[in-house]
């Protein structure tokens, strides 16, 4: 469904968000200003507020700055929130990005560090969106699928080793 989104997407940015999970009224706007104000920049996240019957009990803050996060992507998915991120989409097109079908449970993970190859991007430092942790959201359903997770995240991890000369072994 990502893959016909980013060919059907129109506009100058794209934003994701998941059904059950609330934007602040802000968000868009904040993130379109820094784009437009940062044109060096391919995307930007925000902080995470988690939140269970209406009450925020974590707030998840990503980094700041571009070159630790472009490190960070090494060890932790969520160095740019995926649900949090406007894109760029000119910068999507020019480079012809496409979700990886075949990673179903980390195809946002491989399709952000494939960006973060070319496209700059940074977090606002201020929590725009509220992620609904309830026993029916995606992340409790792939939570069961540890096992499954850990196979998608090992063969995203080998391409990204394999681009510093490094191979992964089962050592």
């Amino acid at each position: 469904c990502r893959n016909l989104g980013l060919n059907e997407a129109r506009g100058e940015f794209l934003a994701w968000t998941d059904c059950d999970d609330v934007n602040l009224p802000t968000r868009f706007e904040k993130q379109i200003n820094f784009l437009i104000n940062n044109p060096d920049f391919g995307g930007c996240g925000t902080w995470i507020s988690r939140f269970q019957n209406n009450t925020t009990y974590f707030i998840s803050k990503a980094q700041y700055d571009p070159e630790f996060i472009k490190a960070s992507l090494l060890f932790t998915p969520a160095a740019i929130p995926n649900a949090t991120v406007m894109l760029r989409m000119e910068d999507i097109r020019k480079h012809d990005f496409t979700y990886n079908t075949q990673l179903p449970i980390g195809e946002d993970f491989d399709f952000i560090f494939k960006c973060s190859k070319v496209m700059k991007f940074t977090n606002i430092q201020e929590s725009l969106y509220n992620y609904r942790d309830s026993e029916n959201s995606i992340m409790n359903h792939f939570n069961g699928f540890q096992e499954k997770s850990f196979e998608v995240n090992k063969i995203i991890y080998d391409q990204i080793l394999k681009e510093f000369g490094l191979n992964l072994t089962a050592d």
